[in-house]
């Protein structure tokens, strides 16, 4: 029996936006699509974690695009 859940923090849109400077993950979504993918394969529990910012100019407010998780790490529905 597996006791272990993959859990992604933060994986969102508005990472990328210029004003958080450069990276130095540049390859952190494939690495994480390619973790996410063999968790979904073994149906291993996936735990998504979304910054939710209260400040009034930051990208990741629910109100801005920036807040949706990226393409590599969305939630399946269930």
């Amino acid at each position: 029996m597996i006791h272990a859940a993959l859990l992604l923090i933060d994986v969102q849109k508005g990472f990328d936006d210029p004003s958080w400077g450069n990276r130095n993950n540049p390859e952190a979504e494939q690495h994480i699509a390619l973790l996410l993918a063999g968790w979904r394969r073994k149906s291993l529990p996936i735990i998504h974690i979304q910054h939710r910012s209260t400040e009034p100019t930051s990208t990741l407010r629910p109100d801005q695009p920036g807040f949706e998780f990226k393409d590599e790490a969305t939630p399946l529905n269930g």
